[in-house]
């Protein structure tokens, strides 16, 4: 398909969906504008590290809608974020969609449904740059007053803007036991499933924990880019105070290739945030480790991303 015209495709809901934020007066337009700099050890997340200081933007804007003469929610929203790196070029992304959120039956189990289209572009890797479409759904189930089971499974197809190339090995076909490469290209659409299963615990009224188990399935038309990821996660949040509070979140994970080299990644992230509200304003400063382990040695890396900002709510 041809990139421009992909492009438009989706472009069409979200300025569809910006023009009923902007023009709706039936219901108060919710606004998060938001500023933040900070430095990155890695930007390219590769075996030689490259770091480089940034400065970020993000804007948020949702518009929940009630429903009069049916059961529950429907809440627009558009999500934009642009990046700018002083050694790197710049990269941004823009997410519409939207999400209907109901109580079939009970009002301990909730429900949610979720439709999505994004684009993301990247001066600095084009081969990055994709076209997105989202969909998925989400039930929660309150047990009591201090634990919420969940169960989330979304569907993401993205449509990469540049043609992929790698290389495959070939050889003599004569018993001879040199081996060259073959370099081929390749449009690349992937199908990505991410199924997770959790339960949020409030062990404190000053603390909460949610501890999730996770899976991912990624399709792709490149062979070498197909695998089985599973994981776990562990968030925590103490908040001594309504106005501030520490959170941090651990995160394993391991994908399984599907390619015929044994690819195996083990991947391991922490991080951690502090932010304090003060009025309409959001003060935070946040730091993410990552660290990739694979039996590829130009797919291990270790990077650490550090910044801070401030957030207006509208």
């Amino acid at each position: 398909m041809n990139h421009r015209k992909t492009t438009l495709f989706l472009y069409f809901p979200i300025i569809w969906i910006v023009l009923i934020l902007l023009s709706s007066t039936s219901c108060a337009l919710e606004t998060v504008i938001g500023v933040n700099a900070g430095y990155d050890s890695n930007v390219n997340a590769a075996p030689e590290e490259s770091g480089s200081s940034f400065t970020a933007g993000h804007i948020h804007l949702n518009h929940p809608i009630s429903h009069e003469k049916a059961f529950g929610k429907t809440t627009l929203y558009l999500n934009s974020f642009y990046q700018h790196y002083s050694r790197f070029e710049d990269n941004m992304s823009v997410n519409a969609g939207a999400y209907y959120s109901c109580f079939p039956g009970s009002d301990r189990l909730m429900a949610l449904a979720l439709v999505e289209a994004g684009i993301y572009r990247d001066k600095e890797d084009a081969a990055d740059e994709l076209n997105q479409l989202k969909t998925g759904g989400q039930l929660k189930f309150f047990y009591n007053g201090k634990t919420t089971f969940q169960l989330a499974q979304f569907f993401h197809w993205n449509h990469y803007l540049e043609p992929a190339e790698y290389a495959v090995p070939t050889g003599s076909g004569n018993g001879n036991t040199d081996t060259g490469f073959l370099i081929q290209s390749e449009t690349r659409n992937d199908c990505y499933m991410s199924s997770d299963m959790g339960v949020a615990i409030q062990l404190h009224p000053l603390f909460n924990m949610t501890v999730a188990g996770l899976y991912n399935r990624l399709y792709s038309s490149i062979q070498t880019e197909a695998y089985d990821g599973f994981g776990g996660s562990v968030y925590c949040r103490f908040s001594p105070d309504s106005s501030w509070g520490i959170a941090t979140e651990a995160l394993l994970w391991k994908n399984d290739f599907d390619d015929s080299q044994d690819r195996t990644d083990i991947f391991r992230s922490v991080n951690i945030l502090i932010n304090l509200f003060i009025d309409r304003y959001e003060l935070f400063i946040r730091s993410d480790f990552m660290d990739n382990d694979s039996s590829l040695d130009n797919e291990t890396y270790k990077r650490l991303v550090t910044r801070c900002g401030v957030s207006v709510f509208f």
